[in-house]
């Protein structure tokens, strides 16, 4: 089976109508070290990357792109040709380093009209982070919501190299990139929102350090969005915070990795059961 196409999930980039107050949250409960601040942005980061997050000062709190890093420069190009055949837009820039951070990239939006960058070689951070009070071990994964979870699925899958690992019956997507997480990307199906970010993932070190951020969010009186679950494609259990600017984020561990080539995809049932394991479904609610 041939090389992905893509490595990571690189960055989340979201715009918010007040920078200094959604930095502080970010830096707190959400657990991220600020890395640089400047020209009415802040980059926030959770490992030796530049940055996971990318605050941009503007009129509302919005989700702007999600970023994923290339293999190399090839990838890149092929990425950019597959777009162009299909007649998509492809915006190009190619030394990006003070602008961006990053090597270069492309930016497309896709048909669902979900704003995505592809690029390669992010800045490294010269130092270790010095706040870890919780361990974080990678940005994990972004979720969106769409009316054609199908039709999503298949566009990455010829575009960016993603492999779907698990389906939820087919309203839900789970797709793989070549870190080999259960899934980076992930699409769930609702048709009154399409191309609506739904949330990130932070991967955390070990479950202490899952309970640490809700604890965090506990003193602080932040929303659990989700309280502690665990989820029924991935493995993975985490809780779910809601931001002030009414962004979604996850801390969790233990989140699965497919390693196998000829692994095939499940095809799970719809329902609170599969979201959280540890609930029964509706017709054994009665113990």
């Amino acid at each position: 089976m041939s090389e992905y196409l893509i490595k990571r999930l690189g960055h989340v980039t979201l715009e918010v109508s007040d920078l200094e107050r959604a930095t502080a949250e970010f830096a707190t409960t959400g657990q991220l070290e600020i890395a640089e601040v400047r020209d009415g942005e802040a980059f926030l980061r959770g490992d030796m990357h530049h940055y996971w997050l990318r605050l941009v000062a503007g009129g509302e709190n919005r989700f702007l792109r999600a970023g994923y890093e290339a293999g190399g420069p090839e990838q890149l190009a092929a990425i950019a040709q597959r777009l162009e055949k299909r007649g998509i837009e492809v915006r190009t820039c190619t030394d990006a380093v003070s602008s961006d951070r990053v090597d270069q990239w492309i930016r497309f939006t896709d048909p669902d009209g979900i704003e995505i960058e592809v690029f390669t070689h992010m800045l490294d951070a010269p130092a270790r982070r010095m706040r870890e009070r919780v361990r974080l071990a990678d940005l994990l994964h972004a979720v969106f919501l769409v009316p054609d979870v199908p039709a999503s699925a298949e566009f990455y899958r010829e575009v960016m190299g993603f492999r779907v690992s698990d389906w939820t019956e087919r309203i839900a997507a789970f797709m793989r990139c070549g870190n080999e997480y259960h899934h980076s990307l992930a699409f769930f199906q609702t048709p009154e929102h399409a191309g609506a970010f739904h949330h990130y993932a932070m991967l955390c070190s070990d479950f202490d350090d899952v309970m640490v951020a809700r604890q965090d969010a506990l003193t602080s009186k932040t929303e659990l969005a989700e309280d502690l679950v665990r989820h029924g494609p991935s493995g993975s259990v985490g809780v779910y915070l809601r931001s002030e600017m009414g962004f979604s984020y996850e801390f969790c561990v233990w989140h699965d990795r497919i390693t196998d080539p000829a692994h095939q995809p499940r095809i799970l049932p719809a329902g609170r059961s599969t979201i959280n394991v540890w609930e029964l479904p509706p017709d054994r609610t009665t113990i």
